[in-house]
């Protein structure tokens, strides 16, 4: 691009709004004060890409009279892919290296590849559309709003197509124009992505509002002002619009918990704010080191996530707060030499669309094939931790039952007693702590497992009072109710087992995690449930304490596997308020606690004497569990006994 042609269009404001708009999120991630709103950065970038991508299609087409869209894409692969393709890489590759950071193997790879196709909103969606809590950050995460700025540049020219063949009789009579045809379907869909937004702001499934549908409203925003094409001329109605776009930042980023659900209404303050100060051009904003800052943005919101992620997932545990500020920061080195000896070079470089594109496909293909390579390599490390039959598996990666029915440890004998392990993957961990035992007095083992999802035992009435609470189809109800479907069936189940030779049941299940921070119905829900359970468990075995670290296999990574250990106090506290109330609502029922066989009087441990204990943070390694055995050999000699009767 030569300079004359440079400064006939070139905004070095918008520049300095996209520094603005990186240092917040920046912030937001590096957790600084002043920043719990500064993920509105991103909304700000997205007002900035509607803005700056039909800006420079318009002149395009006003220069040649027509727009090529190879071209287009051509040069938003060269702008976008080279940076994202080699930060992938590096994140992706560093993952494997340190271990089982995560506690799905796949977790960092799929993310990847996610990214690598431009469908990472949609994979995050996935990963968390039943409306649990998002779960651990990855260090890919951040990707997610750079794929619906790729699938927008995909719709845009469809949009661009069908509102053009639709208004063509008006055109061709004269009584519009193009551009002005377009910028009333921009209005109205925008219009109608901030009404759907407004209306699920605040839904329980955190991945719905990363679709392109929900935040298109703010890339319209932009591309709205482009389309009206005219400049502010006057000096004083500039200076208001850049005052106004600075209070309404500057009132998201003081007050963020007063301004309802994100992003719903709270949204279109930052977006305002980023148009209000497009049309300003304020002179501050092209100040040098803003402008330069601004360059780098791209590069610098692709690597300050994974360094502050990467360095968590080496630390096994918290990072310092000045560590953090150190990474975020840090992270402009990188992209400034991603910047400067990548990015540069190859945009300068003149390619024809075709085979740019070609080749944008094929660097796509080899690193999504590596990434899946680095997650099987990944996955096939050991987990000892106790496989379901094939029976009870709906993939076979699977590590608990998932099927929601009855699964059949041993071979199933209607003439012998039966131990039931009942709950979530808590209950299955105990498996080889029991398998060995009953065999060894002829006793049938069945699991009635479910993720996620606690032994309850509630009357049709009082299970369908607390469903209403939710919205009937909604990913909460879904949930809760499929968990209470399984555990009718499971007592169903049982109820048989009793009047056949005997049944004996050991409940387990991760209670801290059902309980803390659970609204109050839902722990009425959990009392009520488990004093109906006591009537019929056997044994209840209460919530082993969780180790500090995020990552799983604390003892493959040999340089910090102390970092996995937690003070007993604090385990103690943890998990001290669940287990008692699990021992007030057992009733007669007998409780199993493990906490003096994990812990010794300073610490629970990852590893003892060199034997993996945790083959996670809230999960025991099957090896060290069989040993424990001896916890419920009274169990299955009462089975037995009764069964003798």
């Amino acid at each position: 691009m030569t300079p004359s042609r440079r400064a006939a269009w070139f905004r070095p404001d918008i520049d300095g709004l996209r520094a603005v708009a990186v240092v917040m999120v920046v912030g937001y991630h590096a957790q600084w004060p002043g920043f719990t709103a500064g993920l509105v950065g991103v909304d700000v970038f997205l007002v900035i890409s509607g803005f700056v991508i039909t800006a420079m299609l318009l002149r395009e087409l006003e220069a040649t009279g027509r727009v090529s869209w190879p071209a287009f894409f051509a040069r938003r692969v060269r702008r976008l892919l080279p940076a994202a393709a080699l930060m992938v890489a590096v994140v992706v590759a560093l993952a494997g290296l340190v271990g089982s950071a995560w506690s799905d193997p796949w977790t960092v790879p799929l993310a990847g590849v996610a990214a690598l196709t431009s469908t990472a909103n949609l994979h995050y969606w996935w990963t968390w559309r039943d409306g649990m809590v998002a779960g651990e950050p990855t260090p890919l995460l951040h990707t997610w709003s750079l794929s619906m700025e790729e699938q927008f540049y995909l719709v845009l020219p469809l949009v661009a197509f069908a509102t053009l063949w639709l208004a063509r009789g008006l055109i061709a009579r004269g009584r519009t124009t193009p551009r002005a045809a377009l910028l009333v379907a921009t209005v109205l869909l925008g219009a109608g992505s901030y009404a759907w937004t407004s209306a699920v702001s605040g839904d329980t499934a955190p991945g719905l509002l990363y679709l392109l549908p929900f935040r298109a409203f703010e890339l319209c925003l932009g591309v709205a002002v482009a389309l009206v094409g005219r400049e502010v001329g006057s000096g004083r109605v500039r200076t208001v619009l850049g005052v106004s776009g600075l209070v309404l930042l500057a009132t998201v980023m003081a007050v963020p918990d007063r301004l309802g659900a994100y992003p719903g209404h709270l949204v279109l303050l930052p977006c305002l704010g980023a148009v209000a100060l497009v049309l300003a051009r304020p002179s501050w904003l092209a100040l040098p080191p803003l402008v330069y800052v601004g360059t780098l943005s791209y590069g610098w919101y692709l690597w300050h996530l994974p360094a502050i992620e990467l360095a968590r997932a080496w630390n096994l545990g918290p990072v310092p707060e000045s560590t953090v500020t150190l990474l975020a920061i840090g992270s402009l080195v990188p992209a400034a030499l991603s910047h400067h000896l990548l990015e540069q070079p190859i945009r300068r470089r003149q390619a024809r669309a075709v085979p740019t594109l070609a080749a944008a496909l094929s660097t796509v293909l080899v690193l999504s094939v590596a990434s899946a390579g680095v997650g099987a390599q990944a996955a096939s490390r050991p987990a000892d931790f106790p496989r379901p039959p094939a029976s009870c598996r709906l993939e076979p990666t699977d590590t608990v039952p998932r099927t929601g029915a009855r699964c059949e440890v041993t071979h199933f004998d209607a003439r012998r007693p039966t131990v039931v392990l009942r709950g979530d993957s808590q209950a299955w961990q105990l498996l080889p702590a029991v398998l060995g035992e009953a065999r060894e007095r002829d006793v049938n083992v069945v699991a009635w497992i479910y993720p996620d999802c606690p032994p309850l035992e509630l009357t049709d009435e009082a299970a369908w009072r607390f469903l209403t609470t939710y919205e009937r189809g909604s990913p909460g109800w879904n949930r809760w109710a499929d968990c209470l479907v399984v555990n009718q069936m499971a007592s169903l189940d049982l109820a048989g087992l009793r009047d056949g030779a005997g049944v004996a049941t050991i409940a387990a299940a991760a209670w801290p995690a059902y309980r803390d921070g659970a609204e109050p119905r839902v722990l009425r829900m959990l009392d009520r449930a488990t004093r109906g359970l006591a009537q019929e468990i056997t044994t209840f075995v209460a919530p082993v304490p969780e180790l500090a670290a995020s990552g799983t296999s604390c003892s493959t990574r040999w340089w910090r596997v102390a970092a996995c250990d937690v003070d007993r106090d604090v385990a103690s506290a943890a998990s001290g308020e669940s287990a008692r109330w699990l021992e007030a609502s057992a009733g007669d029922a007998r409780v199993v606690d493990l906490t003096d066989e994990l812990c010794d009087d300073r610490s629970c441990r990852a590893e003892a004497e060199g034997t993996p204990v945790y083959v996670d943070p809230t999960h025991l390694d099957a090896r060290w569990v069989e040993r424990q055995a001896a916890y419920f050999t009274d169990v299955l000699d009462d089975l037995v006994g009764r069964a003798d009767q």
